[in-house]
């Protein structure tokens, strides 16, 4: 076999059995190197050691060779040690040396897709020896990069990577040193870069991108250890058309040794703030902007030689928390050494951080790199330490805070206008915490709840139809979870209300007018409506008109004197129709249409009279009622005795007389036993003028006017219809009952 075949087999087997022990470490969480894991855990947070790696300066993490997981990129400034090297994450974490770049002096790196085609490019400052060129590296494909061109060639320290122009590509902000000009790049979307405009030389440490003003043009924050430049800036983005970069006059931020700066929404306020990491023991600054870029400081957090720091939500509560990189090889004024350990501060949501007493690793950090490395979708981080010591990397262990669940329940249904209930109560959330809750619907216009922000509110919609209500639930920490629900909607038939019809008798041949107001819950959205009024001749519905809520019908004639009751129903765009009946009736008499005698007696049947059910026996009728000519109130006289109950009724008006075939009923007031004010009604059948009755009948309805017409005697009582318009179905034990005809 040849040493290349040998070679190339010996290299399998070792990355086989990396992968086999690569495996058992996940399952035991024991790093390779043999070391004890050091497990940092409190009641919200918990990193363990994983892998270590060399030593390293600066780096970026990216998924380089497009499997889903991030690579890291990674270099250490001195000349003759490190090149820049690119290790690839085999998915939990672990990463794995995959090639050696044979470039030196290397400042800075950042990952970004310089040339627009989907994958991540690299771009790379350098100084201190050589040609000092930056270098725009492209990948090929398969984590690989290759040299694309020169970028600059001036000793450049820092690079910060963002959309300048607004052109959707990335353009580099280059920090300098040696006495040259910082600059800003172009890129013509395919990673080549030309120079825009040139800033003041020794501008600072460490810059980082953002909107800083809300103008939607990133702008640059810009820090110093007040060396060569004074104090930390803000440099504002004029945009279109001419891009140029000045330095916000009204910041004061003060004389400070910065080493590093990141932007992130520490108040949640919607704007960009910054952390400012700080030197020779100095404190960390957190300084908040009020939105226009004018920055004030809010806090300063810890006594170190800070290097620099890297924001992100850390414990799973949605807000950013910051990993400071500590140093302890430089003293402080004190001639301390100041903390050295890795702090990891916790943001209590308002931008106001904690010491969390945890730390990552104890000597020469340099950088800290955030990202989730293993996929378990919380953030870990790679410690960058200088020197011999090896970086590391920390898997977050943290418990995460679990999403609440939603249940909207349903489906539901119910009633257009009517309150439809809905519960949510099945929603929870799983670590106990409080939760707020929304409820929203498809169609608000139409739909609306009482109150949308508990658990079982009231639900009304306007129409008819299938609607979605969906239940938010949102537990301050976590993406909000949802739930829908189907709500079906039935409609409601219009609801006639009430009928206004004439009071007083009409003349037969007059016209007569009814109207009738109905209420529907959906109103408007029901429309148009139509109706139909039933006069009760007979003669079926007639179309009736409708103005809003009301119909009417004008001008209607009767054909024949008679007692009528009408109907009228309302039918809304839906097909559904509500109908009522009128409480009172419309009488249409005739003046020439003949008039009523009787005399005799009746078996007043059980239950006629109303204070005493159970009184029976025999009572005494006489009436006579007739129109004089012209005139439109008949005449007569009426008696009823029913000497059992003790009850003389006597009348002294009448209002209308009705005579219509074999039938007559006619309407007036009297006195019980002389006294008080009583309404009667009469109603008589003629037997001889009708087969269909060998015995005249003969009804008296009587009810007390000054007691809510509260009835005193009907003998109408157990027969098949009581209504005022009903046939009277008591048959007379003696006597006669006549309708006559007006002789011409």
């Amino acid at each position: 076999m040849s040493t290349d075949k040998a070679g190339i087999l010996n290299r399998l087997a070792q990355r086989v059995l990396k992968l086999i022990l690569i495996l058992l470490m996940t399952l035991t969480l024991t790093p390779l190197s043999g070391k004890t894991g050091r497990a940092l855990s409190m009641s919200t947070i918990s990193f363990t050691m994983f892998q270590e790696l060399p030593g390293i300066e600066f780096g970026d993490l990216g998924d380089i060779d497009g499997d889903d997981d991030l690579d890291l990129l990674f270099a250490y400034e001195h000349p003759l040690t490190d090149s820049p090297e690119i290790w690839t994450n085999l998915g939990n974490g672990w990463f794995d040396h995959e090639k050696v770049f044979d470039y030196k002096y290397i400042n800075d790196l950042a990952f970004g897709d310089l040339d627009n085609d989907g994958d991540l490019d690299a771009y790379l400052t350098r100084g201190g020896g050589g040609d000092n060129c930056n270098y725009v590296m492209e990948n090929v494909g398969s984590g690989d990069l290759s040299f694309l061109e020169h970028s600059d060639c001036e000793q450049s320290s820092r690079i910060a990577l963002g959309d300048l122009d607004n052109d959707s590509d990335l353009d580099a902000f280059v920090l300098n040193g040696g006495g040259y000009p910082s600059r800003v790049w172009f890129n013509d979307g395919s990673g080549h870069f030309t120079p825009h405009k040139t800033l003041p030389a020794y501008l600072g440490e460490d810059v980082a991108l953002g909107d800083l003003n809300g103008d939607h043009y990133l702008d640059a924050f810009v820090v110093t250890q007040n060396i060569h430049a004074p104090e930390n800036s803000v440099w504002i983005n004029s945009g279109y058309p001419d891009f140029n970069f000045t330095k916000h006059p009204d910041n004061l931020f003060g004389s400070s040794l910065s080493n590093g700066v990141e932007l992130g929404d520490l108040d949640n306020d919607g704007d960009l703030d910054a952390f400012v990491s700080n030197y020779k023991c100095q404190a960390n600054e957190i300084w908040m902007n009020d939105g226009s870029g004018l920055f004030s400081l809010h806090q300063g957090i810890g006594s170190s030689t800070t290097h620099n720091a890297a924001l992100g939500d850390l414990d799973g509560d949605s807000d950013l928390d910051a990993i400071v990189a500590n140093r302890n090889d430089t003293l402080c004024p004190d001639g301390t050494s100041g903390d050295p350990k890795d702090k990891i501060w916790l943001n209590n949501g308002t931008g106001t951080f904690s010491d969390s007493g945890q730390y990552l690793s104890p000597v020469k950090s340099h950088d800290v790199l955030l990202g989730d490395l293993d996929g378990d979708g919380d953030l870990d981080a790679v410690v960058l330490w200088l020197g011999t010591e090896g970086s590391q990397v920390w898997l977050n262990e943290t418990p995460q805070n679990q999403s609440p669940t939603a249940d909207a329940g349903g489906p539901y249904s119910g009633y257009e206008g009517l309150l439809i209930e809905v519960d949510g109560a099945n929603a929870s959330d799983p670590d106990g915490g409080p939760l707020s809750y929304l409820w929203t619907v498809d169609h608000p216009e139409l739909c609306s709840f009482t109150d949308a922000a508990t658990l079982d509110p009231g639900l009304t919609c306007a129409d008819n139809g299938s609607y979605t209500i969906t239940l938010t639930v949102d537990d301050g920490v976590n993406t909000p979870v949802s739930s829908e629900a189907t709500v079906d909607v039935g409609n409601v038939p219009p609801l006639v209300e009430s009928i206004t019809i004439p009071i007083n008798p009409i003349e037969l041949g007059a016209p007569v007018s009814v109207s009738a107001g109905f209420n529907d819950p959906a109103g408007v959205y029901d429309e148009p409506y139509t109706c139909s009024v039933d006069f009760g001749d007979g003669r079926g519905g007639f179309p009736g008109s409708v103005d809003g809520a009301v119909c009417a019908y004008t001008g209607y004639e009767y054909l024949a004197a008679g007692v009528y009751q009408v109907q009228v129903t309302v039918t809304d765009k839906d097909g559904a129709l509500g109908s009522l009946s009128a409480e009172a009736f419309i009488v249409i008499y005739d003046p020439d249409g003949g008039f009523v005698t009787g005399g005799g007696w009746i078996l007043s049947p059980l239950g006629a009279y109303l204070d005493d059910p159970e009184i029976t026996g025999k009572a005494n009728f006489g009436f006579v009622s007739r129109y004089k000519p012209g005139a439109s109130e008949p005449i007569g006289q009426t008696e009823f005795h029913f000497r059992v109950a003790d009850l003389y009724f006597k009348s002294d008006s009448y209002q209308w007389l009705v005579v219509s075939g074999p039938r007559a009923m006619f309407k007036g007031t009297g006195t019980i036993n002389g006294s008080g004010s009583y309404g009667f009604l009469i109603s008589v059948i003629d037997e001889k003028l009708t087969p269909s009755t060998a015995v005249d009948l003969f009804r008296i309805k009587i009810w007390d006017l000054e007691n809510d017409d509260t009835v005193i005697y009907d003998n109408q009582t157990g027969c098949e219809s009581d209504g005022e318009s009903a046939d009277p179905c008591t048959g007379i034990g003696g006597g006669s009952i006549a309708i006559h005809k007006v002789k011409n």
